[in-house]
């Protein structure tokens, strides 16, 4: 079996990872190389899925035929880090829960939708006119 094993935590109710073949990537300075707490989308029956990358390995107890391709690997860098990812384990462990739910528990709602983590935040500032102006008078012509 060539090329690594991504072992990802999916939001099922399954106590369990799934095992899916690493999507083709480049090489060298390529920021979407597999690594553990990054997001990649997956298959997952008929649809696709948003999972996290809980483990890297190199073979599988799931036969080459009907291991699956990932499609795609959405962050350049991990979103959670070791310690996270640790603690997430424990907690799924501990509790007897599906580890993909608790990773799920972990994100922010549209991470878990798959957008993107660098979101743009408007902000309004005064400019030296607006600072001198006199906010009473402005009131009374704008109710």
């Amino acid at each position: 079996m060539t090329g690594p094993i991504l072992r990802v935590g999916l939001a099922t109710p399954l106590l369990r990872l799934f095992d899916y073949r690493c999507p083709a990537h480049g090489e060298g300075d390529d920021p979407f190389i597999p690594s553990r707490g990054k997001r990649v989308v997956v298959p997952f029956g008929r649809k696709t899925r948003i999972g996290l990358i809980v483990d890297i390995a190199d073979s599988s107890t799931v036969p080459a035929a009907k291991l699956k391709d990932a499609i795609r690997i959405i962050d350049a860098e991990p979103l959670l880090d070791e310690s996270l990812m640790a603690l997430i384990e424990w907690s799924a462990d501990y509790y007897r829960y599906a580890p993909g739910e608790v990773i799920a528990t972990a994100l922010p709602g549209l991470l878990r939708k798959g957008s993107a983590i660098d979101a743009t935040e408007t902000a309004w500032y005064a400019t030296a006119l607006g600072r001198d102006l006199d906010i009473a008078a402005l009131s009374k012509r704008a109710p």
